[in-house]
């Protein structure tokens, strides 16, 4: 017949209740941590205090003539209009978008804007011939 322990009945209880306490105080970081991680990933952590920035790229002919860094939410600054000889400005272009005004946008991500151009040597029809970068 195996012994039967004796636990001291003060001793027994003061010892269960400091593992329970440690091991809260040692899963309140480990989760917390865990938690933050998430958070940061699926893009809520910035919005809790740590700013996260973009790059925001702007490519005439494809060439980046200029790249700002600007807080996540936030609204872009942009209000240059690049040149080239023997074409007009026509505005910018994002993933094949043409975007009115950028300048109203919010930055949740890097983002790239293509300059369009009409090219003015064409013939004046009343067609508009957009020079996109890609071949469209």
């Amino acid at each position: 017949m195996a012994k039967e322990k004796k636990e001291h009945p003060r001793l027994g209880k003061a010892t269960k209740g400091f593992a329970i306490a440690a091991s809260i105080l040692i899963m309140i970081p480990c989760l917390a941590v865990a938690a933050f991680g998430v958070l940061d990933i699926i893009g809520v952590f910035p919005l809790l205090g740590s700013p996260r920035y973009y790059y925001v790229d702007f490519v005439v002919d494809n060439e980046i003539i200029d790249t700002k860094t600007i807080k996540r939410g936030e609204y872009i600054e942009y209000d240059f209009e690049p040149t080239k000889d023997e074409f007009e400005f026509k505005g910018w272009d994002c993933d094949g978008n043409k975007i009115p005004d950028i300048v109203k946008r919010r930055v949740y991500s890097d983002i790239v804007f293509v300059a369009l151009f009409k090219d003015l040597r064409k013939s004046s029809s009343s067609s508009t011939s957009i020079n996109w970068p890609w071949g469209k």
